[in-house]
C-alpha cells in the first residue's frame, strides 16, 4: 500500500482526537470523512483501517518507534506492516531495522505486545489464570461483522437469500 499525503494527514487527525483530545474513533474518522471531500472509498478504508490499528497496538507502536510521535508511530506501523515509506520530512530519522529490533523485543513483554497498562495485564493474570492469554488476544482482535435485518423491510431468510446470490455466507 502506498499511503498518500492527505491519506497519512487524516490518519495522523484521527490518532490526534483519539489519543490527544480523547475523542471516539469512529465520530473522529466521521469527522475527517465529512470534511474531506474528495476520498475514495479505498482512501476511506485505509485511513479507518490504519487509525483502528494504530489505536489498538499504540503502547507497542510506542516501544517499537521509541517516539511519542503520531507521525513517527504511523512510520512504524507502515515498516511493521512492509509497505513503503514516502520522503516526507514527518519520517525522517526512521530506522526501519531498528523499529524491527525494538519490535522484537517489546513484543517479548506481554502487556507491551498487546498493547494494555500494566495493572490490566496483573488484574487479568490474577483473576483468570492461563485463560488470560486467550482473552487478552480476544481483546485485540478485529470483530467479525454482524448484520442485523430489518424486519419492517423483508424478512430474515430473504435477506440471507440476497446475500448468498452475491456469494456472501451467513448463519
Amino acid at each position: 500500500m502506498k499511503l498518500t499525503r492527505t491519506c497519512a494527514e487524516s490518519i495522523i487527525q484521527v490518532l490526534k482526537n483519539v489519543l490527544i483530545n480523547n475523542r471516539y474513533a469512529d465520530k473522529s474518522l466521521e469527522t475527517v470523512f465529512r470534511e474531506i471531500k474528495n476520498l475514495t472509498a479505498d482512501d476511506r478504508a485505509i485511513i479507518a483501517e490504519t487509525s483502528y490499528d494504530i489505536i489498538r497496538y499504540y503502547r507497542l507502536l510506542q516501544e517499537s518507534s521509541k517516539s511519542q510521535s503520531l507521525w513517527k508511530l504511523l512510520g512504524a506501523w507502515l515498516i511493521l506492516n512492509n509497505n513503503p515509506i514516502s520522503d516526507w520530512k514527518e519520517f525522517s530519522g526512521l530506522n526501519a531495522e531498528a523499529i524491527r529490533n525494538q519490535h522484537e523485543e517489546a513484543k517479548k513483554k506481554r502487556s507491551v505486545r498487546e498493547s494494555i497498562p500494566e495493572w490490566l495485564d496483573e488484574w487479568g493474570e490474577r483473576e483468570l489464570g492461563s485463560q488470560w492469554e486467550h482473552e487478552i488476544k480476544a481483546l485485540n482482535a478485529i470483530p467479525s461483522p454482524y448484520l442485523r435485518t430489518n424486519t419492517l423491510k423483508l424478512s430474515r431468510e430473504d435477506l440471507q437469500v440476497r446475500l448468498r446470490d452475491e456469494g456472501i455466507e451467513t448463519e
